[in-house]
């Protein structure tokens, strides 16, 4: 990577504060979007959005506006996972639907979406409108794929297959973290190489989710990585695959992070770190 300077923490903090402003102002007079909005969340994407743009020189204007459209876009798939997987809660608050109703769910969740395309109008370097309304119209199909392969878990018989939707589910949404910022920047050349990344992100964040709710999901017979490769083997084992497959995927993940210029994917990097220590 080349030499350049960091972004400190309180650079990216501050930007994901107007993030959110961001957010909330294209959909202030919807309640559920706003309750959902400001129960939390560690707004990953962006902060890996922001890490990006900022280390690419993008205009303050456009990294807000890719960071809003990448959050907006995983928000609205939390809402609609919720109302689909009947959880009642989302990070300590109740879920949008349980708390306004299943159809207002559905709204609220697309009310989001729409957003996030709307945030791309914003864009300044309108030259590059269409290709990143391209990748993200590319993200929402492959995710409601994803979702819908997710949805009969029945078919979901080896490690393959698992692997294979825990990419389609998750990888598309927190690809366009990093995608948006190539596409601005004119290096569209590099898609493949995010496209693997958080492919292979994706399915470890799933497997490492699966490892801290084996147990109850054992309990409740819902499927899990470590009882899909529990059918060959010991639970035991079971766990010590899935360990190291994760530290497997993040590593590849993080050789091909040091591919992108300007350490614009520190962020991921530091995301990597942190789950590598989890299962260590």
């Amino acid at each position: 990577m080349e030499n350049v300077s960091l972004l400190s923490s309180q650079t990216i903090n501050e930007l994901c504060v107007l993030t959110e402003v961001e957010m909330l102002q294209r959909l202030e007079s919807d309640e559920a979007v706003a309750f959902h909005l400001q129960s939390g969340g560690s707004r990953t994407r962006a902060r890996i959005c922001i890490n990006a743009g900022v280390q690419l020189g993008l205009p303050q204007s456009d990294i807000l506006a890719i960071a809003a459209c990448v959050e907006l876009l995983h928000n609205a798939s939390l809402v609609h996972d919720d109302l689909q997987d009947g959880d009642a809660y989302r990070r300590g608050n109740m879920a949008v639907w349980k708390k306004f109703g299943q159809a207002r769910a559905i709204c609220t969740g697309d009310a989001m979406i729409n957003a996030a395309f709307g945030a791309l109008t914003e864009l300044t370097q309108v030259e590059h409108v269409r290709a990143c309304l391209h990748e993200v119209h590319k993200a929402v199909a492959e995710t409601v794929k994803g979702q819908t392969l997710d949805l009969d878990k029945s078919n979901i018989k080896d490690s393959k297959q698992y692997e294979h939707i825990a990419a389609q589910k998750s990888g598309p949404l927190f690809r366009l973290a990093l995608a948006l910022p190539m596409v601005l920047i004119d290096r569209s050349d590099l898609l493949p190489n995010v496209n693997y990344i958080a492919a292979k992100f994706a399915i470890a964040y799933q497997i490492l989710d699966d490892m801290q709710d084996w147990q109850t999901d054992a309990q409740n017979n819902t499927l899990n990585i470590v009882s899909i490769l529990a059918h060959n083997s010991s639970t035991d084992e079971a766990l010590f695959i899935a360990q190291n497959r994760v530290k497997y995927l993040l590593m590849m993940c993080k050789k091909e992070l040091a591919l992108l210029p300007n350490n614009c994917a520190l962020e991921v990097v530091k995301v990597a770190d942190k789950l590598i220590k989890c299962v260590d």
